[in-house]
């Protein structure tokens, strides 16, 4: 999982085609990784980059949309 988060290798599933897969397997990836070892660099950068995006919709305790 971690050579998938270094863009090392690809996953085996079957890519969609609705979404942008890449972004959403990151975003999997990286949380089965912290579950597995919260010490993770890789992992917890890529957590950090989930933190901004979710945190800028909220304002406040109210979700913008």
């Amino acid at each position: 999982m971690a050579l998938f988060l270094l863009g090392e290798t690809e996953l085996r599933d079957r890519k969609e085609k609705k979404h942008d897969w890449e972004l959403l397997t990151r975003l999997f990836v990286s949380t089965w990784v912290r579950i597995i070892d919260s010490n993770n660099s890789i992992a917890n950068l890529e957590a950090q980059k989930w933190a901004k995006v979710i945190s800028a919709g909220f304002e406040g305790d109210i979700f913008k949309f």
